[in-house]
């Protein structure tokens, strides 16, 4: 009797554990899309971004963001890993099943040539103590001067 208490305390206290460490696969975060203000933008130009998503838990996120540039349409080159004071966005993902828009905001395009760009990014989030990621990524957008400069 005693052996069968043990294994069901064993069992009771590590099969979740378990369970979200190794068998869990659940999107707990989808990305429905992200779309930009605006396609193309000229230097120093902000681009804000909105990002939909469906949650099935609140979380607090830690976005990652690299911005990549695509050279002579088909190579694909990483100009930057982008700091989160650059990138602003809200790091608090809140349970709905309802498609839900939170904007962010890229300031820092002064440095950037002309040329055709898109994000990749990582949401990372924790269910019951273990990390997921989340990678995304967004539409291409187009840094072009405009007349006169």
């Amino acid at each position: 009797m005693m052996i069968f208490a043990t294994m069901a305390v064993i069992l009771g206290l590590g099969a979740p554990h378990f369970y979200y460490k190794y068998m869990d696969n659940r999107e707990y975060i989808r990305m429905s899309y992200i779309s930009f203000d605006k396609k193309v933008i000229e230097p120093c130009d902000v681009l804000t971004t909105t990002i939909s998503y469906r949650s099935l838990i609140n979380s607090e996120t830690k976005t990652v963001v690299y911005l990549y540039k695509i050279v002579g349409g088909e190579k694909i080159e990483e100009v930057k890993r982008i700091p989160p004071k650059d990138f602003l966005v809200s790091t608090l993902f809140a349970t709905d099943e309802n498609i839900v828009s939170k904007p962010a905001k890229f300031k820092e395009t002064c440095n950037l040539s002309e040329g055709v760009y898109f994000f990749k990014m990582y949401i990372q989030y924790k269910v019951k103590g273990y990390s997921h990621t989340l990678p995304v990524i967004t539409d291409k957008f187009t840094i072009e001067r405009g007349d006169g400069q």
